[in-house]
């Protein structure tokens, strides 16, 4: 049986996942965090579509919600 070439490279190439996963999910729930106060001052200030508000409110959640699941996933 042949071993395919993707496995033994990935194999080779492994990042440690949990302290990966764990800072990666930290990096996406801290933009999260970071990205929502930060739309609000700018719809305050500036002003934009109506539409935009919930549309990236909805994505700033589902973001932080990724992270939050790698994070999860660490322990």
């Amino acid at each position: 049986m042949v071993d395919d070439p993707l496995q033994s490279l990935s194999k080779e190439l492994a990042v440690p996942q949990k302290p990966f996963l764990n800072t990666l999910g930290f990096l996406m729930q801290f933009a999260a965090l970071t990205f929502l106060p930060l739309l609000i001052l700018w719809q305050l200030n500036f002003g934009f579509q109506l539409i935009w508000m919930p549309a990236l409110t909805t994505v700033g959640v589902v973001v932080f919600y990724i992270g939050h699941r790698l994070r999860e996933n660490d322990e």
